[in-house]
């Protein structure tokens, strides 16, 4: 499960836990059975028709969520990846303050769509029209707080809807 073998049969430990992988190893047999088990049953469903699974998960995620007995107080919004799920909390955050600009930390992956793409600042993507598309976007680096103490002093620092922080820095 921990092992993947390259076409000459050398043996190497699997550690990759990147996008779109999971990282329980190569192959894990119940992974690999529930998957299967899922797609015997609903390999896909859009969002556009309802179907019980996903409701089954957003309660039982809500019924995990501290102090709150309702779970009209909750909202899930299922997502894609990563990305859309950054995209919808900017978009969020900014409707629910009213303020333009996010701060992300330099170095960090976001996505490379919407909102997600600008905040991203590792390699090209720092150096393609992502950055221009959203100049409301302030990067920062990590363990530098005078570049943020200073934004917030000398900075549009009044406009800030959130802060993104990555905590692992890169890809």
């Amino acid at each position: 499960m921990q092992y993947i073998c390259d076409d000459k049969d050398k043996k190497y430990i699997d550690l990759l836990g990147q996008n779109l992988c999971i990282s329980v190893g190569h192959c894990h047999p119940k992974v690999v059975y529930k998957a299967s088990e899922q797609m015997m049953n609903l390999a896909h469903c859009t969002t556009m028709y309802y179907h019980q699974e996903p409701s089954l998960l957003a309660k039982e995620l809500v019924e995990t969520l501290p102090d709150h007995p309702s779970s009209e107080d909750w909202v899930v919004h299922l997502v894609n990846d990563g990305s859309e799920a950054v995209d919808l909390a900017v978009q969020m955050a900014k409707v629910y303050t009213g303020r333009p600009e996010m701060i992300a930390l330099h170095k960090s992956y976001h996505g490379l769509q919407g909102y997600a793409a600008g905040l991203t600042a590792i390699g090209k993507a720092t150096q393609s029209a992502y950055s221009s598309m959203f100049p409301s976007i302030t990067h920062v680096s990590s363990g530098r707080i005078e570049q943020l103490e200073n934004h917030l002093t000398y900075g549009v620092g009044n406009g800030i809807a959130g802060m993104i922080i990555e905590p692992l820095q890169g890809y």
